[in-house]
């Protein structure tokens, strides 16, 4: 998902997909007025927007680096157990 967007001119389709399903997952069919924190790389998980603004932020934007634990979107952080 992170490696397909290259530009808003150069995404390839599997990022679309992966995206889409994201946030399908993040929002659901949670009301327009909600807003989550964007992870995009220009907001990087700082402001919050809403699904519209979100996939257009991503679209413009690509992927904040590094966001494979969606910790701010419903994916919890395991913890590491002692052996």
């Amino acid at each position: 998902m992170y490696d397909g967007w290259r530009s808003k001119h150069d995404v390839d389709l599997e990022w679309v997909n992966k995206t889409n399903d994201f946030m399908e997952a993040t929002f659901g069919d949670a009301p327009a007025y909600v807003q989550l924190k964007c992870p995009c790389a220009r907001c990087d998980n700082r402001r919050a927007a809403n699904k519209e603004k979100m996939g257009l932020h991503l679209f413009n934007n690509g992927w904040t680096q590094n966001y494979h634990v969606w910790t701010y979107h419903g994916e919890v952080q395991r913890v590491r157990e002692e052996v």
